[in-house]
């Protein structure tokens, strides 16, 4: 079984500097007590396998950029952005 997470922010910052994204896990409440439920889903026999966090990634992504962000998101924190 697959969970989904949605929300309004994902657990990652992305920012750019020097046209170079960058992204950083979330310190917020929310991440941080999910980030542990989901690490103990791992490690435990639940029938939950799999988990997709969904929101918006913090800040304005050019168009351009838009597929480099949602590889990186994915590979390093099992997160899809959304784009407005």
């Amino acid at each position: 079984m697959r969970l989904i997470i949605v929300s309004n922010r994902l657990p990652v910052v992305v920012s750019k500097e020097n046209e170079t994204y960058s992204l950083t896990k979330s310190a917020g409440g929310l991440v941080s007590g999910l980030s542990d439920y989901l690490r103990a889903l791992q490690k435990s026999s639940s029938s939950i396998t799999d988990f997709l966090w969904m929101g918006w990634p913090g800040m304005s992504i050019a168009q351009e950029d838009e597929n480099l962000i949602r590889k990186k998101i994915k590979k390093v924190f099992k997160a899809a952005p959304v784009f407005f």
